[in-house]
């Protein structure tokens, strides 16, 4: 083959051909891509992504000029095809593995129902729990701007789970009542 030169795979030392101007391919595969470029431990630990990541942390590749997270690649190797719609959620909730084991499927809804059973809320300064106890302590008359200041965020981040806008599935007092 003209213009290509055997070389050997970085992770599973396979050869294969590449075009030796404009390629700089070191693997004969995505998933060896993937998977040389992670910390694989014990099939139950998770396999962290030490290649290029988004700044929440997730793992990223290009892929055919498209940048695609890793921990989805991960999942349509083990597991086949995934509807574009589909969110593909961690159980060990660590944004840098790629451990199928610890991944599963679901919608936007039931990530968010994930994020929250686990007390997790993304960069958000508070928790679920916290949400709880603020609107327990504006029904027992604590003023907007002394929660404000003592969680801080904005009087209208207080404001808003006051008025259930946020933390909405949520609003269950720290006693287990439901607000709404």
């Amino acid at each position: 083959m003209s213009g290509y030169i055997t070389y050997a795979c970085k992770t599973c030392s396979k050869s294969f051909f590449r075009n030796k101007e404009a390629s700089k391919q070191k693997f004969c595969s995505i998933e060896c891509r993937l998977f040389g470029n992670v910390n694989k431990t014990g099939h139950s630990q998770c396999w962290e992504w030490v290649g290029a990541t988004l700044n929440t942390g997730y793992g990223v590749m290009n892929v055919n000029g498209k940048i695609i997270l890793c921990h989805r690649i991960s999942y349509v190797l083990a597991n086949g095809f995934l509807d574009d719609k589909m969110f593909v959620c961690h159980s060990c909730d660590n944004p840098k593995c790629i451990n199928p084991a610890h991944l599963f499927t679901g919608t936007q809804l039931d990530n968010m129902r994930d994020m929250a059973r686990k007390d997790r809320s993304g960069r958000a300064k508070l928790k679920v729990s916290d949400a709880a106890v603020i609107r327990d302590r504006l029904k027992r008359g604590d003023k907007l701007k002394t929660l404000a200041v003592e969680y801080g965020v904005s009087i209208d981040a207080i404001r808003l789970i006051k008025n259930n806008k946020t933390f909405v599935d949520q609003a269950i007092t720290p006693s287990g009542l439901k607000l709404k």
